[in-house]
């Protein structure tokens, strides 16, 4: 897991990042630090493991099928970037921002996502299994041909998004706002809608 060791900046109680001593706000040079990070990440082949990344502006980051494991990217944001079958355990993205960017085969358990953005994203064909994505907002999005299980989608927002033929055993889309959605071939009657469904 990432490192939780708070800012040096006196007075602060944000994490730092790794390869720094300080926090995404208290950087020195927020632009170089965030382009050697992108440069490290796209050269490397491995997995990607404990790092915390929170608070970043990333544009055009290619990290088709990499693999990330206990990372954090809390309140960054992604332009015309890719994690095309990439794989994510245990990662958070807390309200991150998603814009443009290519999701499709992810493979992510344990994540979450929640208070998340996302603007013309594709997520088809992905496993997304047991990940939070409470609060979220999505535009011009498609989860199509995906496995949705046991996800949480309490309170998000959905405009002018597809969940068309996608698992949703489990699923619980609880007090969501819809807007242009389409569930076509998918099996709602298996997810959980009703707040009067929901076990405690």
């Amino acid at each position: 897991m990432f490192p939780f060791a708070t800012c040096a900046e006196p007075g602060c109680s944000a994490l730092a990042l790794s390869g720094s001593e300080r926090c995404a706000a208290h950087l020195a040079d927020r632009a170089a630090f965030t382009a050697a990070r992108a440069a490290e990440l796209a050269a490397g082949a491995g997995p990607i493991e404990d790092l915390d990344l929170s608070g970043l502006e990333f544009v055009g980051l290619s990290l088709e099928g990499r693999s990330f494991r206990g990372c954090r990217f809390a309140g960054s944001s992604f332009r015309n970037s890719s994690f095309a079958g990439a794989v994510l355990r245990l990662c958070f993205f807390d309200f991150a921002s998603f814009d443009s960017c290519d999701l499709s085969g992810l493979d992510a358990q344990y994540c979450c996502f929640a208070g998340s953005t996302f603007h013309d994203v594709s997520f088809e064909n992905s496993e997304l299994v047991h990940n939070n994505f409470d609060g979220v907002s999505t535009q011009s999005c498609t989860f199509n041909y995906s496995n949705l299980y046991n996800s949480r989608f309490v309170r998000a927002r959905f405009a002018r998004t597809d969940f068309i033929d996608c698992n949703l055993k489990k699923a619980y889309f609880l007090l969501t706002s819809e807007e242009e959605v389409s569930w076509k071939y998918s099996n709602t009657q298996e997810a959980v809608r009703d707040p009067d469904r929901v076990v405690s």
